[in-house]
């Protein structure tokens, strides 16, 4: 009976039940549909720092992040590798040269990172990685070098123009060659366009004279919610010679602006749940205060106080449902146009100092849509009970004669 009742008093005012209705929907998608941006421009921020070559996890000799020069370096054997790389979350992995260097060209030099690669092995995400503007991209038997349109630039040469690279030998003398550039890439990090150049894995070990030894090792994995045990079964794997770590301690400053903009989204929470709660509260207190002859009139019919109280949460609860209902099924057809993400070239530069990729997504986790329900779901509980309590507590006579 309770139930009937509160599901006819719900539409015996269409007017104010749907408004009720509607602007907790309204609420509910605001709140998710900031939080989903929020998060895809976090992530934004964690696949451009972690496909910039780092990795999710690395391996370097130890000694070499502080002093990363050829003199640190380690070779990995076929078995070592087969051993490491068994575990079912690494999606892909690759071996990598990472040393200082010079680069020369007729009219000026330039002090860079010399980077050699398997580009096959590398992960290739034209919005994150690097595109290639003029020339070709290496490939594993590339006699060629690879460098930014910025630092062509700087050196005023131009694709198929030869430019000397100067590094420390294996030997700890000069390594010297001269290399035609093969292709000029263009990508939004301005650091990154001016200061790497990239050869073939084999060119740069037989440059650097160290055959088949290497400065890192990147991995890849598929799964990044589990870094901490994969990090110390590899370092078990590798042994005691070789630092494995995670992208957050590589990267210290990009792991502090993930913990930073997590506490972002749970602001943004805050701040559209307390708004929403002195609306709830306004509206559903007012509604009461409008219907106190009625509350009066079934106190005097003989319903008890427990049951008005019922009644009139189980009405607002109903009401707070089925805008949760509209709300959650309105932000998922608003965050399916972002699904493939924003593309926001025209202002890469700015998104790149801050380290963000130019392209915006849509990213919600499990626990954000649990979170934002629950918490709607234990506001409405809360602010129902309130006034319909007050209201309960009317006597009947007094409430009768309200208009």
């Amino acid at each position: 009976m309770i139930a009937r009742l509160a599901w006819r008093n719900l539409w015996r005012n269409k007017e104010r039940s749907l408004l009720m209705i509607t602007a907790v929907a309204i609420a509910v998608c605001a709140m998710l549909f900031m939080v989903a941006m929020t998060r895809g421009f976090m992530q934004g921020i964690l696949d451009s720092g972690i496909h910039n070559l780092p990795g999710h996890i690395q391996a370097h000799a130890n000694r070499y992040l502080d002093d990363p020069s050829i003199d640190h370096r380690f070779t990995l054997t076929s078995a070592s590798l087969q051993n490491v790389l068994t575990n079912a979350n690494i999606e892909h992995w690759s071996q990598r040269v990472k040393v200082p260097a010079v680069v020369q060209s007729e009219y000026a030099s330039q002090g860079v990172t010399l980077l050699g690669i398997e580009p096959e092995r590398e992960p290739q995400d034209p919005r994150l990685g690097y595109k290639i503007v003029a020339g070709k991209n290496l490939s594993s038997d590339s006699a060629g070098i690879l460098i930014g349109e910025r630092l062509a630039e700087k050196l005023e040469t131009e694709l198929g123009k030869r430019i000397v690279l100067m590094t420390q030998s294996a030997e700890g003398g000069l390594a010297e060659r001269g290399y035609r550039i093969v292709g000029i890439y263009q990508t939004t990090f301005a650091a990154r366009e001016e200061g790497e150049v990239y050869l073939a894995l084999e060119q740069s070990q037989t440059l650097l004279g160290v055959d088949d030894q290497i400065s890192e090792l990147a991995i890849f994995t598929s799964d990044d919610s589990d870094l901490e045990r994969l990090q110390t079964e590899l370092q078990t794997k590798l042994g005691s010679y070789i630092d494995v770590l995670r992208w957050d301690q590589i990267d210290e400053y990009l792991g502090a602006s993930m913990k930073t903009m997590s506490g972002f989204v749970f602001i943004i929470v805050a701040v559209v749940f307390l708004t929403l709660s002195f609306a709830l509260v306004n509206t559903l207190i007012m509604a009461i205060f409008e219907r106190t002859p009625e509350i009066g009139l079934l106190l005097a019919l003989g319903l008890r106080p427990k049951a008005v109280v019922l009644a009139l949460t189980l009405e607002s609860m109903v009401m707070i449902g089925l805008g949760l209902i509209l709300g959650n099924v309105l932000a998922q057809f608003i965050l399916l146009g972002f699904k493939d993400g924003v593309d926001l070239s025209s202002v890469a530069e700015g998104l790149a100092m801050a380290g963000a990729s130019p392209y915006l997504s849509a990213q919600l986790r499990l626990s954000d849509w649990l979170t934002t329900n629950v918490l709607v779901l234990i506001l409405g509980l809360l602010t129902s009970w309130w006034p319909a309590r007050r209201a309960a507590r009317l006597d009947p006579i007094e409430a009768l004669q309200k208009t």
